[in-house]
């Protein structure tokens, strides 16, 4: 059998016990998050640690957690104390150093008709270039003239998942995107008669439900032209389209976006396994359901909640949207429909 490890590093310290570890990393959310407990006196070399006379609690202070199996031990989280409390057990809760950005105050700007969504990302991230990967594709979009107002990076983030239906995530600490053209960056096999400890899952269609969207193109002069999808008799939806009337691979961008977003297909719950593979959100799993067959698949991972306690090393998964799911419509068709 083998034996569960654990190395936190916190400051100069190196630790190799802990009463539970629980690392939260969650695509719709800035940031990871760490929450450690300790008992109050550990052993650090021949030296007994006192965790309240030590400065090792202090707000800022770095944290490295790596979790793993014999002398095989993966790096799961990266970051700094945000708030402790001392007790019987001791708690130190981590972020990680993305969610410093939440408050950043990032001041009023434009952009001309040509801007590019890449333009728009250098704009909001000026002066964090180093969360900028080169190797990490932006979407090839269009934005065009744009005014917008000092706000917080968080701020301007929700602005462009509620104008672009992007979402910007940070992996690895490098900015990474998610809309209907990305592809994960791994896959992982999961068998319920192998490796999957136990799941709670349930299969969704979106042909399955009653919803309907109704995509609203509106023009600077606040002429609109609009097109229906989904399921005859369903809820209406509407979704407004603020874009310039010549950029028909903007507002094609936009509506598959808004679509993909809202009529959902995959799975919805999660899947625990132990500590192997190592998985991480926006990657894949490829599940094999020997009970429900039907569920069988390629899914996306939305966000993973990483575990050790007494009971060993865990994963809880939860489980997102069929990857390569492809909706029936016509994204061109639908884009010179709405073209003003």
């Amino acid at each position: 059998m083998k034996a569960v490890k654990c190395k936190i590093q916190i400051g100069k310290y190196e630790l190799k016990e802990a009463e539970r570890i629980e690392i939260v990393s969650d695509r719709e959310k800035l940031g990871d998050s760490c929450s450690i407990q300790l008992p109050k006196n550990l052993q650090w070399g021949k030296k007994e640690l006192s965790l309240e006379k030590e400065d090792l609690l202090k707000v800022g202070t770095p944290v490295v957690v790596f979790l793993g199996y014999d002398k095989k031990l993966h790096k799961r989280f990266s970051g700094f104390i945000s708030e402790s409390t001392l007790d019987d057990i001791v708690t130190i809760k981590c972020e990680d150093g993305v969610s410093k950005l939440k408050e950043q105050t990032v001041e009023a700007f434009s952009l001309t008709d040509d801007a590019t969504f890449e333009d728009l990302i250098k704009k909001i991230f000026k002066g964090n270039e180093s969360l900028l990967d080169s190797r990490v594709q932006q979407p090839d979009l269009t934005v065009g003239k744009m005014r917008v107002k000092s706000a917080s990076v968080s701020d301007l983030m929700r602005m462009i998942k509620k104008k672009f239906g992007i979402q910007i995530y940070f992996k690895n600490g490098k900015l990474s995107f998610h809309s209907f053209l990305s592809k994960p960056s791994k896959s992982h096999k999961l068998d319920t008669h192998e490796n999957v400890i136990k799941s709670s899952l349930e299969l969704v269609r979106w042909e399955d439900g009653k919803k309907v969207l109704e995509l609203v193109n509106i023009n600077h002069v606040n002429k609109q032209k609009s097109v229906k999808v989904g399921n005859d008799g369903g809820e209406v939806k509407r979704i407004e389209i603020q874009s310039s009337e010549d950029k028909s691979d903007t507002i094609a961008f936009i509506a598959m976006n808004s679509i993909y977003n809202e009529l959902y297909t995959g799975l919805k719950g999660t899947v625990s396994l132990f500590g192997l593979p190592v998985v991480e959100h926006s990657e894949a799993i490829e599940l094999k359901d020997w009970d429900f067959p039907d569920r069988n698949g390629k899914y996306w991972v939305k966000a993973v909640s990483t575990t050790l306690d007494n009971q060993g090393i865990r994963q809880e998964l939860t489980a997102g949207r069929k990857v390569d799911f492809a909706f029936p419509f016509d994204k061109k068709k639908i884009a010179a429909d709405l073209l003003i």
